[in-house]
């Protein structure tokens, strides 16, 4: 058991461990994570397929890390695809750098140091989250696990049971357990945990009773009632706001946040002191109606371009799914049909198999050991049997594998021309967008020269200012007598304005090629890795199939047993060479979008991607190092 204190960690239902003291700082390492990883997987034959495949931590999806006397979570940047992660009986003291996990259901924290519930914003998919055992004194800074369904937070520091008001908002919770904290010596825990935290079905492990529920409600019911009102309010503002987050996503995704209203015309203003001040002159106030209203509809113009853009981006990915999901059911449903008919056919076959090889074995036994003077007549016939099943099962399995593989190749091929016409289709939508805008913001401009003329001919040429104007800001009362000063404002001004728009331009202009490329090698990424995990999930099928026949000791009793062929040795028979074309063909392909990938991802002028070059060339990389020409292993990840 792991200590935290300098007491046994130990303890009974009703007391917590000391402070806890300070360890020697012990992250999480890759190494420590590889490590793991190999100690949890399967044994058999699915532990002996596992092993084949190359370990790829970034789609792991369950992470065991108990008794590693870790104090610091770290280095878990990589493991997006985490689903459930176990950090239990260690020292850690502090819950961290955990942002990167947004698919997290499960964590186990139990049976460490931790002294604050904290940094858990981004883990909104957490429905299981236990803290039993640690040294937490305040429920706190969960406001983000809306699906938490089940919580452990016994034995811990919990003395007021004030506390458990937090755990209202959590309509889904249904299990908790507190038992081992201090505020459960109090009998009037009970009953106040149930009245005020309806949702639970389950305390401490055990069943909520109607009984104890309706005992509970009856003596808090006028505080719950209250409390219910003032949670009604705070509930219709967070649906406001939620709804009024997911506009704002809405239009981040589409590309036209900061276009709303007349979010555009202040922005112009936002570090425009000139313009400020002299906005403030009476004789500007009509025309800035004018202008912020011709602004306003070239921003509504561009907002509008943009959500037709995005319906149109949105509806080819729709279509694309839909067309990839039907050949793709097409496809695995042939395979299944397919697979299913061996299996069954091979489980008749081995069972056969196995009795002709123990007759065979048992007539040779008894002839080797005196009991039979001479094999018997129907061993001949055995032979011959067994010659042709095992060479019937070896031709079926291989039947089966080449026509997975050649339904692979012809999927591959799909798959390529289908993501290259929705490449060339998404590319085209952003090219004629990029033009629409070059366009509107050419109008922007244009606008802003006109409010620019305005103000200099409303203003300089034909402003008549008096000083005694109480309308004119007292700062710029020496402003408005010298002409040149003001016409000066304006420039800078002006210039500001124009400097906003170029730059908007720009930025919108950058995220749209970001978004494309990324879109696209996305897609690449995706085909690349159903291709890969399609390719191992067919070898696996062939020899685990192999394998079971192979078990049943066949081919020692054989004399036209053929063993698998592999892509190493030497290929004559054309009925297994067309196939192990097939399947070198997609090896190379995927080789090649891996090496794409790899060089996709690469900073541009980085010395990595100068090594690449020289390792290519057979040159010198960017230290001077020798680049061989033997393929470099991958290290694509995604």
């Amino acid at each position: 058991m792991v200590k935290c204190s300098e007491t046994e960690f130990y303890r009974d239902d009703y007391t917590y461990a000391e402070e806890p003291v300070d360890y020697d700082k012990l992250p999480i390492t890759e190494t420590l994570i590889i490590d793991s990883l190999n100690e949890q997987l399967p044994t058999g034959e699915e532990g002996k397929y596992a092993r084949l495949v190359k370990l790829d931590i970034h789609t792991i999806t369950h992470l065991k890390l108990e008794y590693k006397s870790i104090s610091i979570i770290d280095n878990l940047t990589n493991l997006d695809a985490l689903t459930k992660l176990q950090l239990c009986n260690n020292v850690i003291t502090k819950i961290e750098n955990l942002d990167a996990l947004v698919n997290l259901v499960w964590l186990d924290l139990s049976f460490n140091c931790i002294q604050k519930i904290e940094n858990l914003d981004n883990l909104r998919k957490i429905e299981v989250l236990d803290l039993h055992r640690n040294f937490i004194s305040t429920l706190e800074n969960m406001e983000n696990l809306l699906r938490m369904e089940i919580f452990h937070i016994s034995s811990n520091k919990l003395d007021n049971y004030e506390n458990v008001k937090y755990l209202r908002k959590f309509i889904r919770l249904r299990s908790a357990s507190f038992l081992g904290n201090p505020m459960c010596k109090d009998p009037n825990f009970m009953p106040f945990l149930v009245a005020f935290v309806p949702q639970l079905t389950m305390v401490d492990y055990m069943a909520v009773l109607s009984h104890d529920r309706e005992v509970a409600n009856a003596k808090h019911k006028p505080i719950v009632d209250r409390l219910i009102t003032t949670e009604d309010k705070l509930i219709r503002r967070a649906s406001v706001v939620e709804a009024e987050e997911q506009v704002k996503l809405l239009h981040k995704d589409a590309f036209v946040d900061g276009f709303e209203g007349d979010k555009f015309w202040y922005s112009l203003f936002e570090n425009d002191f000139e313009g400020k001040s002299i906005m403030q002159l009476g004789d500007t106030e009509d025309i800035q109606i004018v202008y912020k209203e011709l602004f306003r509809n070239s921003n509504r113009n561009m907002f509008d371009t943009g959500m037709q853009f995005y319906e149109l981006r949105r509806n080819e990915k729709q279509a694309y799914d839909i067309a990839v999901k039907e050949e793709m059911d097409r496809i695995q449903k042939a395979g299944n049909v397919l697979t299913e008919e061996f299996v069954e056919y091979g489980a008749a076959t081995l069972k056969d198999i196995i009795i002709l090889v123990n007759l065979k074995d048992d007539a040779e036994r008894k002839l080797q050991h005196g009991m039979i003077h001479e094999l018997p007549e129907e061993y001949p016939d055995y032979v011959t049997q067994l010659n042709d099943m095992v060479k019937e099962y070896v031709k079926k399995l291989h039947t089966v594998w080449a026509t997975l593989i050649n339904n692979e190749v012809e999927v591959d091929e799909q798959y390529e021309d289908i993501n290259d016409l929705l490449d060339r289709s998404i590319r085209e939508i952003i090219q004629n967008w990029v033009e629409q805008l070059r366009g509107q913001f050419a109008s922007l401009r244009d606008v802003e020269q006109q409010l620019f003329e305005r103000l200099i001919e409303s203003i300089v040429t034909y402003g008549e200012f008096r000083l005694s104007d109480t309308t004119i800001p007292e700062n710029l009362k020496e402003l408005v007598m010298d002409k040149d000063s003001l016409q000066n404002y304006l420039q800078l001004s002006h210039d500001k304005h124009i400097s906003v728009i170029d730059s908007t331009e720009d930025q919108l202009g950058r995220r749209l090629k970001d978004w494309q490329e990324a879109f696209s090698i996305g897609m690449q990424v995706k085909e690349y890795q159903r291709n890969r995990a399609r390719l191992e999930e067919i070898s696996h099928f062939t020899n685990t199939h192999h394998g079971y026949l192979e078990d049943t000791l066949a081919f020692v009793h054989t004399t036209d047993y053929i063993p698998p062929v592999r892509g190493d040795q030497e290929c004559t028979d054309p009925d297994v060479c067309k196939p192990l074309q097939w399947y070198e063909r997609l090896t190379k392909r995927l080789r090649a979008k891996e090496k794409k990938f790899n060089a996709s991802m690469m900073p541009k002028g980085s010395k990595i991607e100068a090594k690449e070059k020289a390792r290519e060339g057979g040159g010198e990389g960017a230290d001077g190092e020798s680049g061989g020409t033997k393929e470099a292993e991958s290290t694509f990840v995604l």
